[in-house]
């Protein structure tokens, strides 16, 4: 989701209203009062987009196209179930810092992936299965919460979740750690490449 600003129609509408009131309250007939009622509207409507202020909703991203067929499916998928996962009313419950982490990997994942598209072969299991089932966990956690009935089953449904959202949200962060390593891994050798090259070419000291 990203945030769009939509301009207020009020000043615009300003502008009508001030030569109405003019027009009702002046005669109209000198090229002053046009004057005037120009000026005045002018003023009215700078003053109201200082005062009025734009409202902000949010909107979905224009899908990524990175040139890459894998990389565009698990960017798409993992935005699905950051969007699932975000809908999702879970703040007032123990498990909301687990879920913010989640959350805050999963977004630097995607971006990784956006801008190292190459990288996403090495996410087909988290995509594929680790993330869809923490989504449905969270889901099966919110279902329970809602019931708001403490039998035992639901306690115990609930507590096996919470259990389980530590090591989900360390897995999370491993593979945020495995591509960023994966990427450094890519770095040294392109350096070491280069050094061999220019020690062939006599180009180094």
């Amino acid at each position: 989701m990203i945030e769009k600003r939509i301009k207020s129609v009020i000043p615009f509408y300003s502008i009508g209203i001030v030569w109405v009131v003019y027009g009702f309250v002046m005669s109209m007939h000198s090229m002053m009062d046009l004057v005037i009622a120009t000026v005045v509207s002018a003023i009215v409507f700078v003053a109201l987009r200082f005062i009025v202020p734009d409202r902000v909703i949010m909107v979905e991203a224009p899908p990524v196209d990175t040139g890459d067929e894998t990389a565009n499916r698990y960017i798409s998928a993992c935005k699905e179930e950051l969007k699932a996962i975000r809908s999702l009313d879970l703040s007032s419950t123990k498990i909301s810092v687990h879920v913010r982490k989640l959350e805050y990997s999963l977004d630097k994942i995607v971006n990784f992936v956006v801008k190292y598209p190459h990288k996403a072969r090495n996410l087909r299991t988290f995509v594929d299965y680790f993330l869809p089932t923490t989504t449905k966990l969270l889901q099966n956690y919110e279902h329970l919460h809602s019931k708001g009935v403490a039998s035992e089953n639901i306690k115990e449904g609930m507590e096996k979740i919470e259990a389980t959202l530590p090591t989900l949200v360390m897995s999370f962060e491993n593979q945020l750690d495995a591509l960023f390593e994966d990427k450094v891994l890519d770095i040294s050798a392109e350096i070491s490449v280069l050094k061999d090259i220019l020690t062939r070419e006599g180009l180094s000291s």
